[in-house]
């Protein structure tokens, strides 16, 4: 019986909550996806490349009843459920993925007798679902992506156990399955991390794995990302980076995405305070995005095309109301706005299992949610306008020399701001990939002019931007050298 089944939101004496600038509103509509009376459930989401959504639940009667599994895909009258479901229940913390074909792929940890446990993967096929067992022993987190090729990646911590506990080495796996079979890798890590929550992995346009980790204690959060040269890790930040749960229980829940060149973000806790975290050309920025309620409350992270981050997280109201939130965070022009995307009313300590985000071609955000007794996602009305109303960026980043430019010359660029603030300028190939940052410069308000051209640059077009403070420049400039 995992204690992710019993976990409980502990509340301190707080009689207000820091919460962010509010943004404009966008309709949102809530819809039931699946209820059970007295069931546990939870919950992930996926969107197929029709544009529909799929959720998956699993539900038990009571702690002690076996699991089952529950796919619902959306329609044009609401939810219904699917009839092709996969063989074996899925245990609470699994991950779910699509791939290019809208087919799915769910891999979580089942347990084969009191002393172990192992991934097991179950892909949907034409002739049904099949399933694989990616490894005899014991293994507790999970988590899943499918990367451009439609090859997927498992990732699972792969431990021992010695009467009731996990105990060292721990092994963060990476298996990656091509059609030439299953390659592995592994990366020691100091603790057993989120045991009971679904691993974070990210595949980048390079084919290379990013993942999470805490340190020794939960102290401590760190990205590696794997190329040809091996695993590199860097400490994103040296707080302890746990919730405290029930019976002295503490976990972390990490949430790690992608933007399209390639820049890794994550979502975490620290205590009641939820943060966000992006690498940038001068290592890991650390901002704080709201202060919740002490205890168990999920987030999901995504990242549009804007490049910018969306956070979605559980808000209370009150200590003495029984109205909660889930509430949907963007950074707008550096700072963090807000909007509710779904009220409801519910115990003092409301129990979020899960919470899942996915966004449109147009950067509006799904929401699904799921507690003990049901599962609801919060979508945007059809007829809403897009997103936030954004004001014009601050930043203005103009080309000040020739273009096509020659080999060896150097570029000289116009940047203009409205206070005094350190600026980097970015370069991408054409497919979105990150290829040098310059080094920041502290410039003055107003307009100046710096020197920057790419290391080593390549022959053809690259795109240039600038950011500040959060803020990108709203334009790329497409450089072309001759």
């Amino acid at each position: 019986m995992s204690r992710r089944m019993f976990r409980l939101v502990i509340a301190l004496a707080v009689c207000s909550l820091a919460r962010p600038t509010h943004a404009q509103s966008l309709p949102y509509t809530v819809e039931t996806v699946d209820s059970v009376s007295g069931a546990i459930t939870t919950g992930s989401m996926v969107v197929l490349p029709s544009g529909a959504r799929v959720v998956s639940t699993v539900v038990a009667p009571d702690f002690n009843s076996p699991w089952s599994v529950r796919l619902f895909v959306n329609s044009g009258s609401g939810w219904a459920r699917m009839a092709d479901e996969p063989g074996i229940a899925l245990s609470q913390p699994h991950a779910m993925a699509a791939d290019h074909a809208g087919r799915l792929h769910v891999v979580s940890w089942q347990y084969a007798d009191s002393d172990s446990s192992r991934p097991v993967l179950q892909d949907q096929t034409p002739a049904g679902w099949t399933a694989t067992v990616l490894d005899t022993g014991m293994a507790l987190s999970v988590g899943l992506a499918v990367d451009a090729n439609d090859d997927l990646w498992v990732c699972y911590l792969r431990a021992s156990r010695i009467n009731c506990c996990w105990a060292p080495p721990y092994e963060l796996v990476v298996a990656h399955r091509t059609a030439g079979g299953w390659q592995r890798d592994s990366l020691v890590v100091p603790g057993p991390g989120g045991s009971y929550t679904p691993y974070p992995i990210a595949i980048d346009t390079n084919g290379h794995p990013h993942v999470l980790f805490t340190g020794a204690d939960y102290t401590g959060l760190y990205h590696a990302v794997r190329d040809e040269a091996g695993w590199h890790t860097t400490l994103v930040d040296p707080a302890m980076i746990a919730v405290p749960q029930y019976d002295d229980f503490w976990s972390p829940y990490l949430e790690l995405a992608l933007a399209a060149d390639g820049t890794p973000h994550a979502a975490y806790r620290v205590g009641a305070e939820l943060r966000h975290a992006e690498l940038t050309g001068s290592g890991w920025a650390v901002e704080h995005v709201s202060t919740l309620l002490t205890g168990l409350i999920a987030d999901a992270l995504a990242i549009g095309t804007d490049g910018e981050p969306r956070v979605a997280y559980l808000a209370p109201g009150d200590l003495f109301s029984y109205l909660r939130h889930i509430v949907l965070a963007t950074r707008d022009q550096g700072a963090w706005v807000t909007q509710d995307v779904a009220q409801f009313s519910g115990p003092m300590f409301p129990l979020v299992y899960e919470l899942g985000m996915t966004l449109d071609s147009q950067d509006r955000a799904t929401v699904m949610f799921s507690g003990p007794n049901n599962v609801a996602v919060a979508r945007p009305l059809a007829t809403a306008s897009v997103g936030l109303t954004r004001p014009t960026p601050h930043l203005r980043l103009a080309l000040a020399s020739a273009n096509p430019m020659r080999g060896g010359e150097t570029m000289r660029w116009s940047v203009t701001l409205p206070e005094p603030a350190r600026v980097t300028l970015e370069a991408f190939d054409v497919a979105g990939r990150k290829l040098a940052s310059s080094p920041p410069r502290e410039l003055g308000a107003g307009t100046s002019s710096i020197d920057w051209s790419l290391p080593s640059a390549p022959a053809g077009g690259w795109f240039v931007r600038a950011r500040s403070n959060g803020e990108r420049s709203a334009a790329l400039h497409v450089i072309v050298r001759r």
